[in-house]
C-alpha cells in the first residue's frame, strides 16, 4: 500500500482523525447498523500521532489547523499505522520552516528505523544526506 498525503490534502475542514481513518474507520455496532466508533478513532490517533511527536492538543481539530509539518508527521504516522512497507515523499520539507522540516526529517528516520523503506524526493541535499543511505542525483532527469 502506497500513501500519498496529496491525495487527502484538500480536505483541510475535516478533523484530524477523520483524516487519519478516512475509508478505514473503526466502527461498532452490528450489520447494517454500524456507526463510526469516535471515541477508539480519537484515542488511536491521538496515540499514534504523539508517537511520533505531534502534540494533539484535540483529535477533533480541523487539519487545516495543524502547521505543514503537522500534516506531513499526520501522514507519516497514518501510513505507519495502516502498515505500508513504503513511504514515497515528493519534497516533504519544500513549504516548511527549519524547525518544521527537522521535525518531518526525524520522522522520516524513525520511519526508516523501523523498517519501512523511504523514498525521499528532493532538491535539497542538506536534507537528503542525513536521511539517506542510497542516492541518486540528478540533473534534467539523467542520473549523473
Amino acid at each position: 500500500m502506497v500513501e500519498d498525503f496529496h491525495t487527502y490534502d484538500f480536505l483541510f475542514r475535516i478533523f484530524a482523525t477523520r483524516n487519519f481513518f478516512m475509508g478505514r474507520e473503526p466502527q461498532k455496532g452490528l450489520h447494517p447498523f454500524k456507526t463510526f466508533d469516535i471515541e477508539k478513532a480519537n484515542k488511536i490517533a491521538a496515540e499514534r500521532m504523539g508517537q511520533i511527536g505531534i502534540d494533539v492538543r484535540d483529535p477533533t481539530q480541523a487539519v487545516g489547523t495543524m502547521s505543514g509539518g503537522e500534516r506531513q508527521c499526520l501522514a507519516i504516522s497514518r501510513a505507519i499505522y495502516f502498515g505500508a512497507k513504503v513511504l514515497v515523499l515528493d519534497e516533504p520539507t519544500s513549504a516548511l520552516g527549519v524547525h518544521q522540516a527537522s521535525m518531518v526529517l526525524k520522522y522520516i528516520v524513525e520511519a526508516a528505523a523501523n523498517g519501512l523503506a523511504v523514498i525521499l524526493i528532493t532538491h535539497n541535499v542538506h536534507h537528503a544526506y542525513p536521511v539517506g543511505n542510497s542516492f541518486a542525483v540528478l540533473n534534467r532527469g539523467k542520473s549523473l
